[in-house]
């Protein structure tokens, strides 16, 4: 049986912090067969996440566009993105890594 799959853009901005980092992680180990790329933007410091999983706006469990978080769903992917772009836990673990060397 096939699965449906959603894709969600999500924008993390330099106003997000480690909150927003810790649930988009904690969603994937929650949800394994989600995959998760993170794209920077040509002209600034925000990158956008591009979210596959299982679940559609409605049933994502995942806090975005709310008071709670400063991650915001994008209605569409953005066109103005580098080409590279990087798998979510390697840039997780990488910023997990400079966090622990400012300590």
């Amino acid at each position: 049986m096939n699965v449906k799959k959603y894709t969600h853009w999500l924008k993390y901005t330099i106003w997000c912090d480690n909150k927003e980092i810790e649930d988009i992680n904690n969603y994937i180990e929650k949800y394994p067969s989600t995959k998760a790329v993170v794209h920077p933007y040509k002209y600034n410091f925000d990158k956008a996440i591009k979210l596959v999983c299982e679940q559609s706006y409605q049933d994502l469990d995942l806090d975005v566009n709310s008071m709670g978080t400063n991650l915001i769903r994008l209605t569409r992917k953005p066109n103005n993105l580098q080409v590279k772009s990087i798998d979510f836990k390697t840039w997780y673990s990488w910023r997990y890594n400079q966090k622990q060397k400012g300590k």
